[in-house]
């Protein structure tokens, strides 16, 4: 089974992978990810 992020059955099957991981893993791995993307954002306004 392929999962991609495209369709909803590749994301939820990705989503019960993470789940599997560890829920909290996942939680950490997604606020450094939108932590990134404001930081890049501040520089972004900065320039």
């Amino acid at each position: 089974m392929k999962a991609s992020l495209g369709d909803p059955a590749g994301f939820f099957y990705v989503f019960l992978i993470l789940m599997k991981h560890g829920f909290i893993i996942f939680v950490i791995s997604v606020t450094k990810i939108l932590i990134g993307l404001k930081k890049q954002r501040k520089l972004i306004f900065v320039k």
